[in-house]
């Protein structure tokens, strides 16, 4: 199970933490420890699978845009932010989505979030995010725009006939630092086989040449946000370097 933490509830108001435990006495010992730092904590369970979503934009009802996303890597390895995420549809996890919007009425954007089991093509539902979400670049560079879908219905009553949806192969890359933390989280697990650690490290700089794979913010005609992106990352790796051997 994990235990986590947010910044929101940290009396600090900075901190955020994010715990894996592996037995009930662990997480015990663990809720006990940061409830010294966090006037509130999330436990969750877990269930086995790679991160699949529905994401969706609904208006008066009516659906505008709609798309699914795969991960492939997650930072850490053993599950959380997506690093390597590809395009896909899955039309039982979507029917189940959609059951859930409509039982809440559901205005805006959402994403619906699974657990992929591809050994036994099962899903399990985790949580409902009300924003955007994370692996929104997937579908813009995909060219489907969700927030400007929104807003043309919204300012000027711009609605399709039937819902976009991304139709697209595609598949998009959080390298840095994203990809990276994949890469660490493996080699830091002592779990891991040493045949796998090697095998991410070469396919971690293969990613970076393969011409089928798009980059995060790296958008046409845009691409200052990916360097500033990428600068903010050195920075801070090259503080916690100082900070470790200085």
């Amino acid at each position: 199970m994990f235990v986590k933490g947010d910044a929101t509830y940290a009396n600090d108001g900075e901190s955020s933490v994010v715990k894996r435990l592996l037995t009930v006495d662990e997480a015990k010992q663990c809720v006990e420890e940061l409830s010294k730092g966090f006037s509130e904590l999330l436990i969750q369970g877990c269930v086995k699978g790679a991160k699949a979503t529905v994401n969706v934009v609904i208006e008066n009802n009516q659906i505008l845009a709609e798309s699914m996303v795969l991960a492939t890597h997650h930072n850490p390895h053993t599950g959380g932010l997506t690093a390597l995420r590809h395009s896909w549809w899955h039309e039982e996890m979507y029917q189940d989505a959609l059951l859930r919007l409509r039982a809440l009425r559901w205005q805006g954007a959402a994403m619906v979030e699974y657990a992929w089991d591809q050994s036994t093509q099962t899903f399990n539902f985790i949580e409902l995010n009300a924003r955007y979400w994370a692996a929104l670049n997937v579908d813009i560079l995909a060219g489907l725009h969700f927030p400007a879908i929104q807003m043309d219905s919204f300012l000027k009553g711009k609605r399709p006939d039937m819902p976009l949806r991304l139709t697209k192969k595609i598949c998009a890359r959080h390298t840095f630092p994203a990809d990276y933390g994949y890469l660490l989280s493996l080699a830091k697990d002592k779990q891991v086989g040493v045949g796998k650690k090697v095998y991410a490290l070469v396919e971690f700089f293969w990613l970076m040449l393969h011409p089928g794979i798009k980059a995060d913010l790296l958008y046409p005609g845009d691409r200052k946000l990916y360097w500033i992106n990428l600068g903010a990352f050195l920075r801070r790796s090259w503080n916690d370097i100082k900070r470790k051997f200085v």
